[in-house]
């Protein structure tokens, strides 16, 4: 099946899948990327692009293999004098319908390690689609190395890094 290889990793790599990811292996914490109030936000809101920034997981060893990232959200319906309702679809609550959502690091150029005391950071661009505003695209800018502390000032050592461009279709 070697043959096979480079197309299925091109495929993996070019591909967003929706699946239901299993807690134990997540292997970084997991952090907020964006809030919203649903009530006021406008649809431009909506596109955004913030910077981001992950780190073993306490327990989880000096170092991990990151093959993928994992996006999911978290809804809080809170009505004055109701009983609020929330839910999520993150790795460590109950499986809902909308599951996960995945995006393979380039398998081709072998997956990057995150050993302790690094961090991965970067920039996570998300916006509608120009040609289907049902689709959205994706650009995460990455790069995985450590802080280090030099005359007061934090400067940061880059060991390796990508890009990952994705587009979810509906």
């Amino acid at each position: 099946m070697n043959p096979m290889k480079t197309r299925v990793a091109k495929e993996m790599k070019n591909d967003m899948n929706v699946e239901i990811v299993q807690s134990d292996t997540v292997v970084t914490d997991r952090i907020l990327l964006k809030d919203w109030n649903l009530n006021t936000c406008s649809d431009k809101e909506l596109d955004f692009e913030v910077p981001f920034e992950l780190k073993i997981q306490e327990g989880k060893g000096d170092s991990v293999r990151l093959d993928k990232l994992v996006i999911s959200f978290d809804i809080a319906f809170d009505v004055p004098n109701t009983t609020p309702v929330y839910f999520s679809t993150g790795c460590q609550s109950e499986p809902t319908h909308w599951k996960q959502t995945t995006m393979c690091i380039d398998p081709l150029n072998g997956s990057p390690v995150l050993k302790a005391g690094e961090v991965m950071k970067g920039t996570f661009q998300m916006g509608k689609n120009n040609s289907n505003h049902r689709d959205m695209d994706f650009l995460i800018l990455w790069e995985i190395g450590s802080f280090l502390m030099k005359e007061d000032k934090s400067t940061f050592t880059r060991r390796c890094g990508g890009t990952i461009v994705n587009s979810l279709t509906a």
